[in-house]
């Protein structure tokens, strides 16, 4: 596999291949840098087979994390082959189903869960106003949503800083406090969603949804979120707000014992 530098090439590359599919790939390249970790020496790293015709793209973050596309199987089996297997841990970021399958052949899975891919078409979308007075987030709300995160782990208030730093997300606040919200991860897809309880069943997700899908769309990207298959209220949610399903992907991790 050979390492390219040229971001915009790559981008053009998966935007012209599957656009949608590829959102998660398309907004790690845009938006990881080098030292996010708190790793002066952690950066993004991006891969293809052909410099000049890929057949594909392997995308590695922050050491564990990869993104994969692929135009055939050929480039699957050659990545498994002569890339993959080399490591002893790693992990995948909703990749689609035949990857998953060929990737994970044979190995030993940690862990998996398997999403649905949802987008919202920006042409079909009606302009919102919330019923809600909705604020932005500021890095000031990172330690409160980091304390509340479903993953949170050592890096996860690093990741949900940068977030709120960078990227659009909506607040709703009582008495300046932040009691739900909505951001964007890394990779653009819209996460990290949380109402405190005493505020729930009073369709304050519904309206920072809207929201936060208004943002995205204002600086002409387009809104999409993973959801975990079993995970039907999300599904409910998001498909009122105007998400459409796409494609299944999967989120899974090898060890090589």
């Amino acid at each position: 596999m050979i390492r390219v530098y040229d971001k915009n090439k790559i981008i053009s590359f998966l935007r012209k291949e599957d656009e949608i599919a590829n959102l998660n790939i398309i907004g790690a390249i845009e938006n990881i840098t080098k030292g996010l970790f708190d790793d002066p020496e952690d950066d993004l790293m991006i891969y293809v087979d052909d410099e000049e015709n890929p057949n594909g793209v392997i995308v590695n973050e922050h050491s564990y994390w990869y993104y994969v596309y692929a135009k055939n199987d050929a480039f699957i089996y050659h990545i498994r082959d002569h890339f993959f297997n080399k490591l002893e841990a790693y992990g995948f970021d909703a990749v689609d189903h035949r990857v998953f399958k060929i990737l994970s052949e044979n190995k030993t899975i940690e862990w998996e869960e398997p999403c649905i891919l949802l987008s919202v078409d920006k042409d079909a979308f009606k302009p919102y106003e919330s019923k809600l007075l909705l604020t932005d987030g500021t890095v000031e709300d990172s330690k409160i949503i980091d304390e509340h995160y479903t993953f949170k782990d050592e890096f996860s208030h690093t990741f949900i800083y940068d977030d709120l730093e960078n990227r659009p997300s909506s607040v709703y606040r009582v008495d300046g406090e932040p009691v739900a919200w909505v951001l964007l991860h890394r990779d653009n897809s819209v996460g990290i969603m949380f109402t405190k309880e005493a505020y729930r069943g009073q369709g304050i997700a519904y309206e920072l949804s809207m929201d936060i899908i208004s943002k995205v769309l204002e600086k002409d990207q387009i809104p999409y979120i993973h959801i975990n298959v079993g995970n039907q209220a999300s599904f409910s949610l998001a498909e009122k707000c105007g998400f459409k399903r796409y494609k299944e992907v999967f989120w899974f991790g090898i060890h090589k014992k």
